[in-house]
Order: structure tokens, then sequence, then C-alpha cells
């Protein structure tokens, strides 16, 4: 319920609920801070109304929580996550609600580092594949947030599915998640989701009755896991007022009024406990790809000689694991299981035309600051795949499937490069000498040079693997969206 304002400088609040509330009809209201015993206030302007955002700062024990561990809060999402202003960014960024509440966790002490991982026009595919990327293992807050880019593809059931495997992912690492539904609006002729269905680039639907829907079976996935939702419709006349003028982002008011209902969540969190009705397993299986940043490519390692495991993270920061090589003739192969054929019957249209896998290697790149320099790496498949290379973001890979990691000016960086996959029959029923892999397996096979040269560019450094069924689940494999994955958090 929602109840009108007493003053003009009071704003409306956005449908709130956690699971009990959802069922007896409860909403919450933010509780005034002016009575807190000492606090920073930060000053907004929206719809011509002044906003005092006020962060508690703990009294006395302020220096012992922050000597804990470096928690993390973990903001997911589409443009809205990350506060764009509007689609054709005629209006400026916001202060986002997922930046404001990071802001206020650290006022308090509660967290020290940022997994800021909202990305525009990203569904919720790329964060449920990558997870060690969005929510770093010590999150111990999060948000999810991907209404108004879902049924674009055609996917229903598999994007819910990404949905829950974040859920199961951020309960395994105790955090306290809260899902932020934003519904477009559809009631005037800017609208971007019309009542009639419109079909986006040939796929799914993104009529506004379509992105109701949605909704609706997002809310009864929360309430199976016992997790609470912050609700912002458009078509709300109470909450019509916090969204711009595209009917799609929120204004700095939305943006602060999500923050203030998050802060209470959290603050109230002992009332209810998060559940896990079942495992992962059926959540991915509809994933159809798997994601492997750091560290956790060491579990698909096969024959490796001259590659050697590293921690590339400076003193403060996050470790950062790659495999890396600095003489000649070194070489590593990935064994890595190809996801079942059966799921790229998700994109009939797509499995006739192309072919069925896309895989995605992270290499990385520098100029001559960086010691010992970058050389060429060499990249091959093998065993149960044929693979044609493709490209990688700064164009220093192709289809002779070399790639040379420097350049003449520039920081090290992680590169992706694309290759294409097909499955096939291994010539062999044993395990290969020279992969490593198993003969079902498909293996890619990294070199260096294998000569002594008088530049000794010989270093490769390996930082991720991506591979997955090439339909709308692994869109985001392009220069766009991967260019969000070096943003790997930050202190603020």
């Amino acid at each position: 319920m929602h109840k009108k304002s007493a003053t003009p400088h009071k704003q409306q609040r956005p449908s709130c609920s956690t699971p009990a509330g959802r069922r007896k009809g409860i909403a919450f209201e933010i509780s005034s801070c002016s009575a807190v015993p000492r606090r920073q206030c930060s000053r907004f302007y929206g719809n011509l109304t002044l906003f005092i955002v006020c962060t508690i700062v703990p009294e006395g024990n302020s220096q012992a929580r922050r000597a804990m561990q470096p928690f993390v809060f973990a903001a997911v999402g589409g443009s809205n996550t990350a506060g764009a202003g509007s689609i054709d960014g005629r209006a400026r960024g916001h202060q986002s609600f997922g930046k404001l509440t990071f802001q206020a966790l650290k006022a308090r002490g509660e967290v020290v580092d940022f997994a800021e991982g909202g990305i525009g026009a990203m569904g919720p595919f790329f964060a449920a594949a990558c997870t060690q990327r969005f929510f770093p293992p010590l999150t111990r807050f999060a948000t999810i947030e991907y209404m108004p880019n879902m049924g674009w593809v055609g996917n229903d059931d598999g994007e819910l599915s990404a949905i829950e495997l974040m859920m199961h992912t951020l309960l395994n690492r105790t955090a306290k998640t809260v899902l932020v539904n934003i519904l477009p609006g559809a009631s005037k002729s800017k609208a971007r989701y019309p009542d009639k269905c419109r079909l986006s680039f040939g796929q799914g639907c993104n009529s506004h009755l379509h992105v109701v829907q949605l909704h609706h079976r997002l809310m009864r996935l929360a309430d199976e896991f016992n997790l609470p939702t912050i609700t912002m419709d458009y078509e709300d006349p109470l909450h019509r007022p916090h969204f711009g003028y595209d009917m799609i982002h929120l204004n700095q008011s939305g943006h602060i009024l999500v923050h203030q209902q998050l802060m209470t969540l959290y603050d109230t969190w002992p009332e209810w406990t998060p559940t896990q009705p079942r495992d992962a397993t059926r959540a991915a299986k509809g994933m159809g790809v798997e994601c492997r940043l750091g560290d956790e490519v060491s579990s698909i390692v096969g024959g490796v000689r001259g590659f050697s495991r590293v921690d590339f993270s400076r003193p403060g920061q996050r470790e950062k694991i790659g495999w890396e090589a600095t003489t000649p003739g070194a070489h590593i192969s990935l064994c890595a299981e190809l996801p079942a054929e059966a799921h790229a019957a998700v994109d009939d249209s797509l499995k006739a035309k192309r072919p069925t896998y896309i895989l995605t290697l992270g290499l990385q790149q520098g100029d001559a600051s960086h010691k010992p320099r970058f050389g060429v790496a060499h990249i091959s498949c093998h065993g149960a795949c044929t693979c044609e290379c493709q490209w990688s973001e700064h164009g220093r890979f192709n289809a002779s499937c070399v790639y040379d990691g420097y350049v003449e000016r520039g920081p090290a960086i992680t590169n992706f490069l694309r290759l294409i996959a097909t499955k096939t029959i291994a010539k062999s029923a044993a395990p290969s000498v020279e992969t490593g892999c198993a003969p079902q397996q498909c293996a890619v096979r990294i070199t260096n040079r294998a000569d002594a040269a008088d530049d000794g560019r010989y270093r490769v450094v390996l930082r991720a693997f991506i591979l997955g069924v090439r339909d709308v689940r692994t869109n985001w494999l392009n220069t766009y969206h991967l260019s969000g994955m070096r943003n790997e958090g930050r202190r603020s």
C-alpha cells in the first residue's frame, strides 16, 4: 500500500516487500534519518525537489569494523543499475541506487569494495555465467536488476534460469540479496514497450504486457527463495514522477528512493531467512554457457609446459590470477566439455545457419613498459572440436589464429579473442598425448614462440575462458559487453 505524502518534499516510496509482506499486502515506509546521532549527507536535485540522503556514521566501533575482511557490495543489471539518464544520452547520468547504497554501507564500515556490474542493454546471461567477475567471494550485499532488458531474446525460461543461478551463487556467499524490478512505461508514443507486441531483432517480445508477465514470474521465483523485492512501475501513478522522460530509466529521485528502501531492507534482514528450494542443477542446465575467470581456469588445465599460475594483483587489490609463459616453447591446453547439443534448440534458425559454439579466450596485452614484453601466441583446437578464429577487441587476432600481445602504447589489459567451435568426432579413443585432454573434450591449445628471438618477446598470459552454445545465450560475447569484463570492481 502507498500513503500520500503529508508534505510536498516527502516523495512516494517504491513498492517493496518481503515474501511474507507480499502475501499480506504490506509495503514498508522509510524511517527518517533525522534522529541519528551523527550522519553525512549528500544533496541531489530531482524533479525540482531537493533530496538529502543521509548516511549513518557508526559511533565508536567504526575502526574495528573497517579492520574486518574487505566485504563487497555487488550490483548487477542493465542501464538503470549503471545510473544511465536516458536511452539516447540526452540526460546526464545519475548517482545510481547501487552507488548510493555502496557509499552508505561503506560509511557504516560494512563493505570496502563495490563490484559494479551495471552494463547498458545487458540481459542476465552474462552475470550468471561469469559469477566470479560479478559476485566476488566476499560479497555480502547484492542487488539484481534486469527487468527492462528481459523478454527481448525469445528465451524467457533461460533468462529466469540465469536469475535463479545468480540467487544460488549469492546465497552460497551468504549475501543479503534484493531483486530490484523496474517496469517501463507503455502509455505514451515515446515508450519503447508498446502495448501491442513488437518484435525486437527478429526475436522475442518486448511488449509491456510481456514485461508484466515476466515480472510476475520473477516475483514467484523470489517467493521460492524467500528473497525481498523492490518494484518501480512507470504505470503506477505514484511511481511515475521518479522516471525520466523515456519512461524506462529512473531519475535521480527514483534512484534515491530505491537506495533508501534497500537500506531499510538490509537493516531489517534478520526478520526473514532466504532459502534454496533446490540445488543449482536445473538453473545451470538452462544456461548452455560456462565462463571461467582467473583461478577458475585452473580446473580445466590439461597438458602444460612453461606456463605457471601467477597473481598479478598489487597490494590492497583483489587477486588477479592468470597462467603465464615467459620462455620459448611453452604450451598450455584447456580441456572443456561442450554444452549439450539439445540446448541449441533454443533458436533453430541460428542452429541451422551458424556453427554450434562460441569460444572466447582472455589474453593480456601491454606495451614495452611491462616486463618481460608480451609476445605472440598461436591458438589451435583438437579432440572433439574444430575452431575458426575470428577477431579480438583491438584487432590483434584474426583467421591466422595468431595473437600478438604487444602494443606500442597502452596498459596491461585483458583482450578477448573470439573463435567459432564446431563439434567433431575425435580421431582417437585414448586421451591425447599432445593436449592431455580426454577424447570427448574440446581441447584448446595455446603455444608461444618455439624459437629464440632477439627481441625476447615470449610472454603470454591467459586470464579467461568462455564457451557456450551459439544462440541468444551468448549474444553478450561481443566487444561492447566484454569491455565491461575488465571492470573488476573498485574501491571508492
